[in-house]
């Protein structure tokens, strides 16, 4: 029997969705019983979310029909689904015993190269976005499978910064209570969720009682600000802030200079090594003393996340 011509109908013409197309291009359409698939174990995204939604998903199927076929890894006389599990689950919950795929043995460049392309692809109409979390375990499985559980390894490989990265892992150190308020909240913002991890990991306290006005919704409308002043609150309240009784352990060979008499200003800046983490620190100083500061370390994302503050400080000299 001749092998029928494999026809991709992709939703959007761009650069990723063509690499898919020449990726599959030597597939073969089949007819797969669902009683021989199988999930991919890295998939990051957890049946409760593929699930979530899936029965107006079906009936959006039932109705306009599957645009692109799901893929299948062929292992021995098993499908293993690498892409198109929402619509293979919505399928099944339509009563169809089985469901028209690409099926192809992958090499193990291909398989990172279709995990690549599942988290770059952002069609509506047949995936649903990843949740905080989801996109997490994304570049954790990522990170350990294809490059030897290296971040840095990663990051470079996708054309991002190591600090995005470390970012976006930050919610796997969350407690339930905070994975609980970023999805009860739908917070995407990883560089806030990374600064509110750090924030609990000091102070827990400091952490709940943020959630409950968040829950309560008794927080203003920015989050970001918000999360800001527990900052600041937090580095007031956990270092003295007489700078003479706070020397840094371990100076950089920028030490911090004196800052200017208040005859002159009253706000200056200076770097530094923090006592007790030992990272680089940016300070800003008010009348002699420390009015906050920044573990600045090698996350630019934050960093640059700082900027209004620091405008704001420095607009008052």
């Amino acid at each position: 029997m001749a092998k029928p011509t494999l026809k991709i109908n992709m939703a959007r013409k761009t650069g990723d969705n063509a690499a898919l197309v020449a990726l599959l291009s030597d597939g073969e359409l089949r007819r797969i019983p669902h009683n021989k698939i199988d999930r991919d174990p890295n998939q990051p995204r957890p049946m409760a979310e593929v699930l979530d939604g899936i029965e107006d998903f079906a009936a959006e199927l039932k109705r306009d029909g599957i645009i692109q076929p799901p893929v299948f890894n062929l292992i021995e006389d098993r499908y293993q689904i690498l892409w198109g599990e929402r619509r293979t689950e919505a399928n099944k919950i339509n009563g169809n015993s089985d469901i028209l795929g690409i099926v192809k043995r992958f090499s193990e460049h291909e398989k990172k190269k279709i995990f690549e392309l599942q988290y770059a692809e952002n069609d509506e109409k047949n995936r649903k976005s990843l949740s905080p979390m989801a996109e997490a375990k994304w570049w954790e499985n990522y990170i350990n499978v294809y490059h030897n559980g290296s971040a840095a390894s990663a990051a470079m490989d996708r054309g991002i910064s190591k600090g995005v990265v470390s970012n976006k892992l930050k919610l796997l150190d969350a407690n339930d209570r905070l994975i609980q308020c970023v999805q009860k909240n739908n917070i995407k913002d990883f560089t806030l969720i990374a600064d509110l991890v750090r924030i609990g990991s000091k102070d827990s306290k400091l952490l709940d009682d943020w959630v409950d006005s968040l829950n309560a919704g008794t927080l203003s409308n920015n989050l970001r600000h918000s999360v800001k002043e527990l900052r600041k609150h937090l580095d007031t309240s956990t270092i003295t802030p007489e700078r003479t009784n706070a020397p840094p352990a371990k100076p950089t060979t920028t030490s911090p200079q004196e800052p200017p008499s208040t005859e002159s200003t009253e706000t200056s800046l200076s770097f530094c090594t923090h006592p007790d983490t030992q990272q680089p620190t940016l300070i800003i100083y008010k009348n002699n003393k420390i009015e906050c500061f920044f573990d600045i370390s090698n996350d630019i994302e934050r960093l640059k996340s700082e900027l209004e503050i620091l405008t704001n400080h420095l607009g008052n000299k």
